[in-house]
């Protein structure tokens, strides 16, 4: 898939949001759906940290899920509205990832996305029946990168008290996904 943005500071951007959670890995993912079952009980919204396995160029995150995270819905329900956030308070980093998320049942794709991570929750390994993948499709997303650690926080804070002017909260921005 080729990606083309509308600028190149929407590029730049969308450039720093990879990075960012590929550093991190592990975001929170809350998607909501009225016939979605989790752990026997039927909620709208349901949230847990979930191992990302990130594809750049086709603009998706993976994640390899039990196949009981999509029972009990129909065809028309699998595709659903999802937030997925990362974040690294120690550097300040955070990143919230508008989209949504359908199962995927691909043995050949989660073969390739399998790791030691999968292996824990499944140790019949990649051709656990029990295993499928869940596709993230980010629509938009947006970063804050820098200037909200403790440190930073305190210089910042300091600086606007003496000046009079805002404080600096790092570096912000939005970026359209290339399927939107």
């Amino acid at each position: 898939m080729t990606v083309t943005f509308p600028s190149e500071d929407v590029a730049k951007s969308a450039v720093k949001i990879w990075s960012i959670v590929k550093s991190i890995k592990v975001g929170m993912l809350t998607a909501s759906d009225a016939n979605r079952v989790v752990e026997g009980s039927a909620d709208r919204v349901n949230s847990r940290p979930m191992r990302a396995r990130f594809e750049e160029h086709a603009d998706a995150i993976w994640f390899i899920v039990p196949r009981a995270t999509f029972s009990g819905q129909t065809q028309a329900s699998q595709t659903q509205t999802a937030l997925l956030t990362f974040s690294n308070g120690a550097d300040g980093d955070h990143v919230a990832l508008q989209g949504t998320t359908a199962q995927v049942d691909d043995k050949v794709k989660l073969k390739s996305l399998w790791d030691g991570h999968a292996d824990i929750r499944f140790p019949k390994g990649s051709a656990d029946p029990d295993a499928t993948l869940m596709q993230f499709t980010p629509i938009k997303a947006a970063f804050w990168a820098g200037g909200s650690d403790t440190l930073s926080f305190i210089v910042n804070f300091l600086e606007a008290k003496m000046t009079g002017d805002a404080p600096v909260v790092g570096e912000h921005a939005t970026v359209p996904s290339a399927a939107a």
